[in-house]
């Protein structure tokens, strides 16, 4: 069991994994990104089942699981897509995004992490979104 590293080292854990939409919908041409996402995505969540059915495991420790997406995030992973992108729908929808300042600044999409983690109001193991309503 995953948890078995990690219970009983300290009071609190919270494991959060930088996700992505690509973990759960399929972007034509981004097959190892969204099988990388998808693969930790599953690992959070098992995770989250372990401490939810198992809670011998946790030893004394409040251990929280997320999968969180940030969103379209303005970063020069960005830029690439945009520039190199071999699907050319994909480059176009990207640049209208980036022209319309439409792509999620780090500073708004961390603030918003933060939020969720202190409020604590998601499900061990649950995917959200920058864009869902969870606040």
């Amino acid at each position: 069991m995953a948890l078995k590293t990690f219970a009983g080292k300290a009071e609190s854990v919270d494991f959060v994994n930088i996700s992505s939409l690509a973990a759960v919908k399929p972007f034509a041409s981004w097959g190892v990104y969204c099988i990388g996402k998808a693969a930790r995505d599953m690992l959070i969540q098992v995770i989250g089942a372990e401490v939810e059915t198992v809670t011998s495991l946790s030893h004394g420790s409040t251990i929280r699981a997320l999968n969180y997406a940030p969103g379209p995030v303005d970063t020069d992973m960005q830029a690439e897509i945009r520039k190199n992108a071999s699907i050319p729908e994909q480059r176009q929808f990207y640049t209208m995004m980036f022209e319309t300042g439409k792509l999620v600044t780090p500073d708004a999409t961390t603030a918003k992490l933060v939020r969720i983690l202190e409020q604590g109001k998601y499900e061990n193991g649950a995917h959200i979104d920058y864009y869902d309503d969870v606040e």
